[in-house]
């Protein structure tokens, strides 16, 4: 059985065959779009924040320097932070410990684990797509994030 997990230390893309809402939380903690960095160096970052407002903020609190600084938007993180905060947003009350199952996962996660084991002579009978159907495509939430459906388990 191999199958992609969301981590809270790397991007979640919407390609993730399950996604932790834990993880997903943890994730926005991690993100700081905004960067604080001097004009003539800026691979360097001086000071990271959550919104440009933050960071220009921060910039006014420094003492007077030689070299300016200005506040960039790293557009990834940015782009990530929307689309994880809105994915929050449309779950809704839902626990940390529930999870996301990719709409093209989910064939395969309802195989990998049901209770019958794949070398029973009526696993290769059983309609798999049907069964998923109506064990979460017809009985659980959907979501949409970043343009995939996922089957909200465990809520």
């Amino acid at each position: 059985m191999s199958y992609s997990v969301s981590s809270p230390d790397e991007q979640i893309l919407g390609s993730e065959d399950i996604i932790n809402v834990s993880d997903v939380r943890l994730r926005i903690g991690k993100l700081f779009p905004y960067h604080v960095e001097s004009e003539d160096t800026s691979d360097v970052s001086l000071a990271a924040f959550k919104t440009r407002e933050e960071g220009e903020h921060w910039i006014t609190q420094q003492p007077p320097a030689d070299i300016a600084k200005v506040v960039f938007e790293y557009s990834w993180e940015a782009d990530e932070l929307t689309a994880l905060t809105q994915l929050l947003a449309d779950l809704g009350d839902v626990s940390d410990s529930s999870w996301l199952v990719h709409d093209g996962y989910l064939v395969t996660y309802v195989q990998d684990y049901s209770e019958m084991s794949d070398e029973c002579p009526l696993f290769m009978y059983v309609d798999w797509e049907q069964v998923a159907d109506d064990l979460y495509r017809g009985g659980h939430d959907s979501v949409s994030f970043r343009d995939s459906t996922y089957w909200v388990v465990g809520q």
